[in-house]
């Protein structure tokens, strides 16, 4: 058993950001520029975030397969 192997890896791009950020024409509200730099600025925390959250989902579906 190796924990080099990963699984389930998460990535946003800026399109992502872009789309969280359209007005209610569907136009992003900011610029592919600024979608990048605050993944860039953020990604720690986010990534930080994503790790916290996912061991609530470990949780949960281990429990769901019966393995906890």
């Amino acid at each position: 058993m190796s924990d080099l192997t990963k699984y389930a890896t998460v990535s946003w791009t800026v399109d992502d950001v872009l789309c969280l950020s359209e007005d209610t024409r569907g136009t992003p509200t900011i610029t592919e520029a600024a979608a990048e730099a605050f993944l860039e600025r953020n990604s720690k925390y986010i990534q930080d975030r994503l790790i916290e959250l996912g061991w609530d989902v470990l949780d949960t579906y281990m429990n769901m397969d019966g393995l906890l």
